[in-house]
């Protein structure tokens, strides 16, 4: 609980009623006497609820609403007036200038408490869904800013190529570019789906091996293009449980990372390991490495590590690992060397008799 309930009376003992039953409650409380006092409490203390007094001395609470509710600060903070006057003309009153709800006096301490517990869970509500809607808004605005950055490198690339006797290179960075935009929609597209609580996918037995293998081969050329090269070690012969298609594009998050973040002339080993009754596969990049207080949070959705902003990415393409890899009932971790090589290990069940029983993603 632990909110902080903001009271503006100048009865004293009402005050001390009222402070005494929220303190008791669990709340955190102040209490201003006058509507100057109020302001001042209010524009400091930044309370998530006022109990507000009608009849104050000096500025009473009609001028005190009015004045929180110009306030950027306080716009949406939720305000109980308490009244000793004609009850519905208060109201109305109140409620015309902004106030959320009023008490009359005499009043119950009871009516007190579940009022402001039913306010308080409405603007936590609130204040939930305002951040939610704002990251979906950045996240659709950064979209659509990577996507109009990729189609003027391609519109760009297109016209030089179609300019010159020999344009292969032009056409080998918008076979690339595009494959960035195909790249950020997939990862956009699957996670509105697991984030809405979709049903894990159904399980099937593969060769793991050979979704690796069609991966690499579509990074191959941006490999060249950054120098740096690819290997693949191991596991010809395992077979896991899991799904092709979100298989496939935790292997490209984790290979577009390690080519991104890698060095010039830097290498990317993939291996495949068999362990016990699981299936490793490893991601080893030698890039710069990550800070040990940064390797927990890299898989947060939108965080990017301190130092990265140099390279395009969303912030969302470890997070969709993560989900996938879950989705799937595997286990993904990372191990650093901060002087330098990255690794990401996704733990798949081995192919046997029995499907593996996996949690929701959701």
């Amino acid at each position: 609980m632990n909110e902080l309930v903001l009271i503006v009376e100048d009865e004293k003992d009402i005050a001390q009623l009222l402070r005494y039953n929220l303190q008791k409650a669990g709340y955190r409380t102040v209490v201003a006497y006058d509507g100057d006092q109020a302001l001042s409490v209010e524009r400091f203390g930044k309370p998530d609820l006022v109990l507000l007094d009608i009849m104050l001395p000096e500025r009473d609470g009609w001028e005190v609403c009015r004045r929180m509710r110009a306030s950027e600060q306080s716009q949406a903070t939720p305000i109980i007036m308490i009244t000793a006057l004609d009850a519905e003309e208060s109201r109305l009153r109140g409620l015309q200038i902004g106030a959320d709800d009023y008490l009359a006096k005499p009043f119950s301490v009871r009516e007190v408490l579940l009022k402001v517990r039913k306010l308080l869970d409405r603007s936590n509500e609130l204040r939930a869904h305002r951040v939610h809607r704002s990251e979906a808004e950045s996240q659709i605005s950064y979209l659509v800013h990577e996507l109009k950055n990729c189609l003027s490198i391609i519109g760009g690339y297109t016209l030089l190529a179609s300019e010159r006797d020999d344009g292969c290179s032009y056409l080998e960075r918008i076979s690339t570019t595009t494959e960035y935009m195909d790249q950020i929609l997939s990862d956009a597209s699957i996670l509105v789906r697991l984030e809405k609580g979709a049903s894990p996918p159904p399980l099937k037995q593969f060769a793991l091996h050979e979704v690796i293998e069609e991966t690499l081969g579509a990074f191959r050329l941006t490999a060249v293009d950054r120098g740096v090269i690819l290997h693949l070690a191991g596991g010809t012969g395992c077979r896991v449980w899991g799904e092709q298609r979100a298989v496939r594009q935790i292997v490209t998050n984790l290979l577009s990372n390690a080519v991104k973040y890698n060095r010039t002339g830097g290498a990317v080993w993939v291996r495949i390991d068999e362990r016990g009754g699981g299936i490793d596969l490893s991601v080893t990049d030698e890039g710069p490495g990550i800070a040990p207080d940064q390797r927990q949070r890299i898989f947060e959705k939108y965080y990017r590590c301190p130092g990265s902003e140099h390279v395009k990415g969303s912030g969302i393409g470890l997070y969709v690992v993560k989900l996938l890899t879950e989705s799937i009932g595997g286990t993904v971790r990372v191990a650093s060397d901060k002087a330098g090589g990255t690794t990401f290990t996704v733990s798949f069940r081995r192919a046997d008799d029995a499907v593996p029983a996996i949690r929701s993603a959701g």
